[in-house]
């Protein structure tokens, strides 16, 4: 079965941007546990340098960032897969 490329693409942007949108709403409410369990999924053992509030200009251009790197990275995902089982 064929995926859409771009269809599939910015599903998936989309639900990046949403979780995206979540994370940020964790940090700006909880800075301290989020920064423990980034140091856990980063395997940092001192998060006390990385900044702990969330400003609106670095939440919009991170946002930015995480579609569109998401949108991209499944943009060439979906194209190898197309391409994989039509050579079967």
């Amino acid at each position: 079965m064929e995926l859409n490329t771009q269809k599939f693409a910015l599903a998936a942007a989309e639900t990046a941007g949403i979780l995206y949108i979540a994370c940020a709403l964790f940090v700006a409410v909880a800075p301290e546990l989020a920064m423990t369990l980034l140091g856990w999924l980063a395997h940092l053992t001192n998060t006390d340098a990385l900044a702990r509030s969330v400003t609106m200009s670095g939440a919009i251009l991170g946002f930015i960032q995480v579609v569109v790197y998401v949108y991209i990275a499944v943009w060439i995902f979906t194209s190898l897969y197309n391409r994989a089982i039509k050579k079967g």
